[in-house]
């Protein structure tokens, strides 16, 4: 019922113009479409979902259920190759109408003690407008004619098919309005909380971090967000913050692939001595390798390694001489005295150190982080006091980095004063959104709600 859920998704996969009887070649074309939307009006008139003081009839819930229709089939079909079986659509017509009562009931209570405003239908208007002539340039492109009056008659019915002519989108825009300044006005009725809500708020919070953030890449994640409000944090962080030089491009791509051969020859063998530990302990089964075959394989990986280590170290060096001048000029102005901050300004190519929030209090890292590449974990947890950084520089698959350790991050709960302001204001909003959706559905539960799917579904099929 929303306006964005009313917008035109395709007129090309919407119903096909099969009407019974329509024949426009030898008839009237006007005459024919009058009689042909008739017989739409009639078919759609069958109520599809009732409630204590109100229905909703087919062709009100069409326009939204065509919409929804060619949008999921297409992502049905583009994602997953395959198109919406019978049970799919079945539930999606279901999940249609609940919406339509659901709004329908809303906009009802919003009518019993306000109204829109002749701005606000003026928008309602002019929004159903350009949805329909949106909607109705495409079913120009959709229909066939001999004369652009007929393929005007047409259109005119396909419109009226898929439930998205003018009237359709007026009236369902007009309720989505209703609904949405009824739903503001309910969260309008909770406008601050309490120290004891502020608490709770607080306090579920840092249960539900403590429980989510033990792992520590789930905190690291938060924490390259700027809308994150932490309450508690694992033990074993810091913040450093890098100036990254990256490389030429072949450069780059000649040491990611070179580590990227020496991990998988890594991993090849640690899933062969799984094999190898299995094939010892018993009996080889059909179609397995015995313990010998295993190990030959072992043996002429292992055999590889030391000429990929070689590889990755030459790839290694590589990118340390391609940057070299910058990274000496760097090492002299920082043992000169500037600070680490301007000459991150001045050489720095990572976009996390000029954007914030990772601009100010840097990236979290531990020495269990995995959010990290090793090299640039390890040598970031190896420096020993604030304000250090690494006496040489650091290759990753992101480029080199001069890294530097600049603070100690304490574990455990956040003070409540250190995040009060942002946690009311995410509380409030959520208390707000809660009491709305309470009442809505308290209003739809007791409205004697009862549906009528199938009826929907036969007229979809016929039509």
């Amino acid at each position: 019922m929303k306006a964005g859920f009313a917008k035109v998704l395709g007129l090309a996969l919407a119903l096909a113009l099969a009407l019974s009887g329509c024949n426009l070649i030898e008839v009237d074309a006007k005459m024919q479409a009058d009689e042909d939307i008739a017989k739409v009006d009639k078919a759609y008139s069958a109520v599809a979902a009732s409630y204590d003081g109100g229905e909703v009839t087919i062709g009100e819930a069409m326009g939204d259920f065509n919409s929804s229709y060619n949008q999921t089939n297409y992502m049905y079909y583009y994602y997953f190759g395959y198109q919406m079986t019978e049970s799919d659509v079945q539930m999606l017509a279901e999940d249609v109408l609940k919406q339509h009562v659901r709004a329908e009931i809303v906009a009802a209570k919003f009518d019993e003690a306000n109204s829109l405003d002749d701005e606000e239908l003026e928008q309602v208007a002019s929004d159903a407008q350009s949805y329909y002539e949106s909607a109705k340039a495409s079913a120009l492109e959709s229909v066939e004619g001999k004369n652009d009056a007929e393929r005007e008659e047409r259109a005119r019915v396909l419109l009226r098919q898929t439930g998205m002519d003018y009237d359709s989108y007026y009236a369902n825009l007009l309720i989505s309005a209703k609904e949405d300044k009824m739903e503001e006005l309910l969260r309008g009725e909770i406008a601050e909380l309490s120290d004891e809500e502020l608490q709770a708020a607080y306090d579920a919070k840092v249960a539900e971090q403590e429980a989510s953030y033990t792992d520590g890449s789930s905190f690291e994640s938060a924490m390259t967000g700027d809308d994150a409000i932490v309450c508690w944090r694992p033990d074993g962080y810091r913040t450093v913050k890098h100036i990254l030089l990256i490389p030429g491009d072949e450069i780059k791509s000649a040491y990611t692939d070179a580590v990227s051969a020496l991990e998988d020859a890594q991993s090849d063998l640690d899933t062969l001595a799984a094999e190898l530990e299995a094939a010892n302990d018993g009996e080889i089964e059909e179609g397995e390798r015995s313990a010998e075959e295993v190990q030959a394989e072992i043996d002429a990986i292992e055999a590889t390694v030391p000429s990929l280590e070689t590889a990755v170290k030459a790839a290694e060096q590589a990118c340390l001489d391609d940057v070299k001048a910058s990274t000496d000029e760097i090492y002299e102005k920082l043992e000169a005295g500037e600070s680490f901050e301007d000459l991150i300004a001045e050489y720095g190519e990572d976009p996390g150190m000029q954007n914030e929030p990772t601009a100010t209090r840097g990236y979290y890292v531990s020495a269990a982080s995995t959010n990290w590449e090793s090299n640039f974990r390890d040598a970031a947890m190896a420096l020993n006091q604030v304000g250090e950084y690494t006496a040489e520089p650091v290759v990753s698959g992101s480029g080199v980095h001069i890294i530097q350790y600049t603070a100690d991050v304490l574990g455990g709960e956040v003070d409540l004063d250190e995040v009060r302001d942002a946690l009311y204001a995410e509380a409030l909003e959520d208390a707000q959104n809660q009491h709305c959706e309470d009442t809505i559905t308290a209003w739809v539960d007791g409205a004697n709600v009862s549906y009528n799917v199938d009826a929907f579904m036969a007229v979809f099929a016929e039509e």
